[in-house]
């Protein structure tokens, strides 16, 4: 009997010991990303290396789901499982967030720009003020997300899922939406000078005082029940 329980305690301890250098080789990878992305020679901060501090942030993301206000600049968190976690007024400029799972995150006033949340899914999530210029965006699931007040100049968003979406004075100048879906978004007071939105599922969108120009392109969009920014609609008023 002692026999066995020794060899089940040893066993385990071999499971932990293999985790414990999985988990320890994981963060060693970002360190060498984060050593690419920062230099040779990183900077300091209060006697501490940027990439030592960039490196504890993600394990402290990873491991609570909570990081208020850190430095993950060009973080490498492809798949990263982040549901519901709360990343508000946190720098992520750069970062690779490709199939990530953000569903219901917090991201209120988030530096994202250049990011690439290709594929993401950030359904329901709160990006309020966000700063999202130049984003990768790329069918990324955006259902029910809140974009209010938020920077998407330049920002690519072909074929994103933006149904329900709240883009209530975001601006968006020169940015993709070719081909997205933004069925029943609110875009009240929004900026979309030279936007693209050809071919884009704009049926009950709300434009409302949106401000557009010569260059907005509208070919081929759905803009079924639409309500226009001088309050105009197309094919009636029923409601959505």
């Amino acid at each position: 009997m002692n026999t066995k329980i020794l060899l089940v305690a040893g066993s385990l301890l071999a499971v932990s010991t293999a985790i414990a250098v999985l988990y320890e080789q994981k963060f060693h990878q970002y360190e060498q990303k984060f050593h690419q992305l920062q230099g040779t020679v990183p900077g300091t901060l209060g006697g501490r290396s940027q990439l030592a501090i960039s490196v504890d942030n993600i394990r402290k993301l990873l491991t609570t789901k909570k990081c208020v206000g850190c430095d993950l600049r060009g973080a490498d968190l492809r798949g990263a499982d982040l549901r519901k976690a709360n990343l508000s007024r946190s720098n992520l400029a750069g970062a690779n967030l490709a199939n990530a799972r953000l569903t219901n995150a917090t991201l209120k006033e988030t530096n994202l720009k250049n990011a690439n949340l290709e594929k993401a899914n950030l359904q329901g999530a709160d990006l309020q003020k966000a700063k999202l210029e130049g984003c990768n965006l790329t069918q990324a699931q955006l259902l029910n997300i809140n974009l209010m007040q938020t920077e998407l100049q330049g920002t690519r968003l072909t074929q994103a899922e933006l149904r329900d979406a709240n883009l209530k004075w975001a601006k968006l100048q020169d940015t993709n939406l070719e081909r997205a879906s933004l069925y029943g978004a609110i875009l009240i007071e929004a900026t979309l000078i030279n936007t693209n939105l050809s071919g884009s599922d704009l049926r009950y969108a709300n434009f409302s005082q949106a401000k557009l120009s010569h260059s907005t392109n509208f070919s081929n969009a759905q803009l079924d029940f639409a309500i226009m920014p001088d309050g105009s609609t197309y094919q009636g008023t029923i409601p959505y």
